[in-house]
């Protein structure tokens, strides 16, 4: 799985602070960002000044830790979605805990109904699922690849946005991203999707064929 990377710098760092935070804190701030030393450095400047929301507080914490949780300020800030179903799916194990504490006090009290049997197993067999999904994420996170934004605009590539003409009139645009950032409905698609295998390599003019219909490629951005 492969993501782009925004493309950031200093100027973006110094213009956000000005703008969304109180003039007085400006020196305080961006000499502590001077100061920072972190992978990915303007990038997780400007992940922590989003995060932070305007907040002179959270911006302290987020600057303090930035050195240990960079990965962790960047995805808050790039993938919020999925930091959003990762926060909940590591309050996992607490839940799991009082599962089994409820099954085994049903099992030692004996259980006055089959709606309680049955409510046990359902929380259970939830936590299962929820676990599974735990493992899915920690390897997704594990073989993710960062890769640069596409310069070339000759031919359509990972992370561009294409927009295309279908047989019927209708023109649709999609950017192409990795599997877990697939979204159709807000306008991205995987990049393992027949519509974006088709798109992959071709030029603005061209007709593919996606599945059994051609579309015509209008603009790559």
């Amino acid at each position: 799985m492969t993501q782009p990377v925004p493309d950031v710098g200093e100027e973006d760092a110094r213009r956000v602070l000005r703008r969304d935070y109180p003039e007085e804190h400006f020196e305080e701030f961006w000499e502590t960002i001077q100061r920072l030393e972190v992978r990915f450095k303007w990038r997780v400047v400007l992940g922590g000044l989003k995060n932070a929301g305007g907040s002179v507080e959270r911006l302290r914490g987020q600057l303090k830790d930035a050195p240990g949780y960079y990965r962790e300020i960047i995805s808050e800030a790039e993938y919020p979605e999925a930091t959003r179903k990762w926060s909940r799916i590591e309050k996992l194990p607490e839940a799991a805990r009082k599962v089994r504490q409820q099954v085994s006090e049903t099992r030692r009290d004996g259980a006055t109904s089959l709606q309680q049997i049955q409510d046990a197993a359902e929380r259970r067999r939830a936590v299962m699922v929820a676990s599974r999904d735990i493992r899915y994420f920690a390897e997704r996170l594990r073989t993710a690849q960062l890769v640069t934004p596409p310069a070339d605009f000759s031919a359509v590539a990972f992370g561009h946005r294409v927009t295309f003409r279908r047989g019927d009139g209708r023109h649709q645009a999609f950017r192409i991203v990795g599997e877990d950032e697939a979204d159709p409905r807000n306008g991205s698609v995987s990049y393992v999707s027949p519509v974006a295998r088709a798109l992959i390599g071709r030029a603005a003019g061209e007709i593919v064929l996606a599945g059994d219909r051609e579309i015509e490629i209008l603009s790559i951005e």
